[in-house]
């Protein structure tokens, strides 16, 4: 049993020290980036050495802390709130390792001094801009500051792996947007085109039978639109998606220029509990659509498709 302060930093240096291996100066001909940690190796024989570090911040979901030589001041947040950047408590770790005692009014030269020393360890190893959005907003948009990202157009081609969930869901999460996929279809040729989400919630647009098909599973309230016939040629197959607000929204296919019907597609799709990208030409690991999966599997379409064009659109006010 040790008391002393170590970080999860300091593990990779006690290991390379335990080990006897220096750490890298160079990699791939680059200068190595230098390691925070330091070696608490000593503790391991000796129950009385010095621990190797005096201080260290922290920050997760904006709540903010900074320990420097047995006092801690910290700054929890509710998630999804604004942000109270002056809400710091003080404690001394030294009489009160549980945190239950706030001592900041007895010393406010100890709590401004690690206030102080948080903010620059924050801007030194890139804290700032601190993200307070829910579970929810955070896994299916982008920071605001980062929005310009998202809101751009993106295209996707066949044959690479499934793209992440935290590169696909913030271009149709909670917004309206516009999925188009170019392909050539031959007589037999069925399959998938391009699959989102998996058992939990997802999109699935594909071809069975000469027929172009799109089910929707918003949460578990299944929906298909109405399919079409697909001629063989070369096609652009569009799901055009509106999100009207209140997580509610539709959606219509459009195949080569023509628009079907407007169908309500609801709730809109967010980021929390889907944990599958964006596949083409079939649909891995868990199903958008089980049914379908059950059918045929991951259901490959053999046929050519050129690429799959992610469009977003507004979000709702």
């Amino acid at each position: 049993m040790r008391d002393q302060f170590v970080h999860v930093t300091d593990v990779m240096p006690t290991l390379l020290d335990l080990a006897g291996v220096a750490p890298l100066d160079t990699i791939n001909g680059a200068p190595a980036e230098r390691m925070d940690g330091r070696s608490f190796a000593p503790l391991l024989a000796d129950p009385a050495a010095p621990s190797p570090r005096a201080e260290q911040y922290y920050e997760c979901w904006s709540n903010r802390g900074f320990y420097r030589q047995g006092w801690l001041a910290r700054s929890i947040q509710a998630r999804g709130e604004p942000i109270d950047m002056e809400n710091w408590t003080l404690h001394d770790l030294t009489r009160d390792f549980s945190e239950s005692r706030d001592v900041a009014a007895d010393h406010p030269e100890k709590l401004a001094e690690l206030v102080t020393a948080f903010d620059e360890a924050a801007w030194k190893y890139f804290v700032y801009p601190l993200d307070n959005r829910t579970r929810t907003q955070k896994f299916g948009d982008a920071r605001p500051d980062q929005r310009a990202i998202s809101d751009r157009p993106r295209r996707y081609w066949p044959g690479a792996q499934t793209t992440h969930r935290g590169d696909i869901m913030p271009l149709i999460a909670n917004r309206s947007f516009a999925i188009a996929v170019r392909f050539t279809q031959r007589a037999g040729d069925q399959g998938v085109l391009w699959a989102i989400g998996d058992p939990t919630a997802g999109i699935v647009m594909y071809v069975e039978e000469g027929r172009l098909c799109l089910h929707y599973n918003g949460f578990g309230r299944l929906t298909d639109l109405p399919d079409c016939g697909l001629p063989d040629g070369a096609h652009e197959a569009v799901l055009d998606y509106e999100s009207t607000g209140n997580r509610q929204g539709r959606g219509r296919i459009i195949l080569d220029g023509v628009a079907g019907d407007w169908m309500p597609l609801s709730p809109t799709l967010v980021g929390a509990g889907i944990f599958e990208g964006l596949d083409i030409g079939l649909d891995r690991r868990g199903p958008a659509c089980w049914r379908l999966h059950k059918r045929y599997g991951v259901f490959r379409y053999p046929g050519k498709i050129l690429d799959v064009v992610v469009t977003p659109g507004a979000r709702p006010g």
